[in-house]
């Protein structure tokens, strides 16, 4: 009796189950984080706002449709389980599909960015990568079904901006092998792979190409990319020795890579190319990146090797230098940091609804919040929206100059003080501060604010030339923990 076959045979059969029912289970131990609720915010909004958005939230409509389409008002569960499924789907499809071994199908499966990303954040990146896998397995037909083809193309392009380099590493492809077998393919299907691409492309552009914005002064450019590329070249470096590790292979791996792709397969070497560059540019250029967007290098190096594994997946240094990668991407980190807190405990966001919602001097005044990445409006804002209770939110992300102020209905977001935030105090009414305890606690605040100790000035203070700030405690909780505070504002005499 042959045993490894017998595991090999298990192991197929077992692992995607596997992977299913715990990454159902992993998705609600945790709340969502800001972007997670952020977008479910946006989901509720008529259509026509959310197409507006699409262009200053850098995703395209597509999950923003997916929400509203399955949003039973269960939130958040409703929104964790289509992200569930669509990963499911995924993990299934790349199982049946994929020309891997079972052993480099179960590394992946159960990588760092697979199970305890993609699976769990309910975010459009588990459709991302569904859609280039999909790519990847209809290429080798793509000009006997180039209609279907076509589709694939748009549907990864309209998922997150990652996808659009997918798509368009595809595209490239796909119009070379046009080229190549123009006199094989019928004109009926031409055109129609035409018309399907040119509608996915305009598509495309309202969304996202008719933004008007300053142009930034060379000074601004110059800062702007070398904080990019220190960032991007220095950030993967040093946080752990698993991490640095991951690094190292990566490196490795792409160099191996793209020498062997260059000699065996000089049509996804092109591909390998652009959807790196693309990225990179992307990076260093324009947006430096969260943790969840360097997964992509991850996902299109599977998808270099899925679409030439015929010829390179024979080669031995390469397959163990994959191996060892995907080893270090199972380990329990992030090769870059978490972008999420998983387990915590959910049970102070009722308790934090029902003080504000049932008082109503707090439904009757002006609300802000204070969070970095806002872990209290991710919890709070999608039930305070039901209720019509608008809340602020102070954190790092300034998206006023981009209109959001005006569209996202009970949803303001308003600079950690500075002027936008003095123009968002109410005069008529109370305003509060809402805000976790440990920023206070750990000096978030005292790097902008000053304690004063005498009687009659209590409480954290802002100064600026146009006022003061004062913040009062009015609820402590420990427990939970938040505190609410009073906003006095003293504007200072010309």
């Amino acid at each position: 009796m042959d045993y490894l076959k017998i595991f090999d045979k298990t192991l197929a059969k077992v692992a995607p189950i596997f992977f299913i029912v715990i990454s159902f289970f992993y998705s609600f131990f945790r709340i969502p984080f800001f972007d997670e609720a952020y977008a479910y915010i946006i989901s509720n909004l008529k259509i026509g706002e959310i197409f507006y958005l699409t262009r200053i939230e850098g995703h395209p409509i597509l999950w923003y449709l997916l929400l509203k389409i399955t949003d039973f008002n269960f939130y958040p569960y409703t929104m964790l389980v289509l992200n569930w499924f669509i990963v499911s789907v995924m993990i299934l499809f790349f199982w049946k599909k994929a020309p891997f071994n079972n052993l480099i199908k179960f590394l992946i499966t159960f990588s760092y960015p697979f199970f305890h990303y993609f699976a769990v954040v309910a975010r459009p990146y588990g459709l991302t990568v569904l859609g280039i896998f999909l790519l990847c397995c209809f290429y080798k037909n793509s000009i006997k079904r180039p209609l279907l083809f076509s589709f694939l193309i748009i549907f990864c392009m309209n998922t997150t901006v990652m996808g659009m380099f997918g798509g368009f590493g595809f595209l490239c492809l796909f119009v070379y092998d046009i080229f190549l077998n123009r006199k094989n393919i019928e004109k009926r299907f031409l055109i129609g792979s035409f018309l399907i691409l040119f509608a996915g492309f305009l598509f495309l552009f309202l969304q996202f190409f008719n933004l008007s914005s300053p142009a930034a002064r060379p000074v601004e450019m110059i800062n702007e990319f070398k904080y990019n590329f220190l960032h991007f070249v220095c950030y993967p470096v040093g946080k752990n020795i698993f991490q640095t590790l991951f690094y190292v292979f990566s490196c490795i791996l792409f160099y191996a890579v793209s020498f062997i792709l260059f000699k065996k397969a000089k049509k996804i070497f092109v591909f390998f190319l652009i959807t790196y560059s693309l990225m990179t540019f992307l990076f260093i250029k324009i947006y430096v990146g969260a943790p969840w967007h360097y997964y992509f290098y991850f996902v299109y190096l599977i998808a270099a090797f899925w679409l030439c594994w015929d010829d390179i997946g024979k080669n031995k240094f390469l397959n163990i230098i994959f191996v060892l990668f995907l080893l270090c991407s199972m380990c329990p980190f992030s090769f870059f940091e978490r972008g999420y807190n998983p387990a915590l405990d959910t049970s102070k966001y009722p308790f934090m609804l029902n003080k504000i919602v049932n008082n109503n001097e707090y439904r009757n005044s002006k609300l802000f919040c204070l969070d970095w990445f806002s872990p209290f409006s991710a919890g709070l804002l999608p039930y305070l929206s039901k209720n019509n209770i608008k809340i602020y939110d102070l954190n790092g992300y300034n998206r006023t100059e981009l209109k959001s102020l005006k569209l996202t209905p009970r949803y303001y977001n308003t600079p950690f003080f500075g002027d936008e935030f003095i123009k968002n105090m109410d005069k008529e009414k109370n305003n509060y501060l809402i805000t976790q305890n440990y920023f206070f606690n750990q000096g978030f605040i005292a790097k902008k604010a000053a304690f004063v100790n005498n009687k009659e000035e209590q409480g954290f203070l802002y100064e600026s030339e146009k006022c003061k700030i004062f913040f009062k405690l009015v609820e402590y909780y420990p427990d939970i923990p938040f505190s609410i505070y009073k906003i006095n504002v003293v504007y200072n005499k010309l």
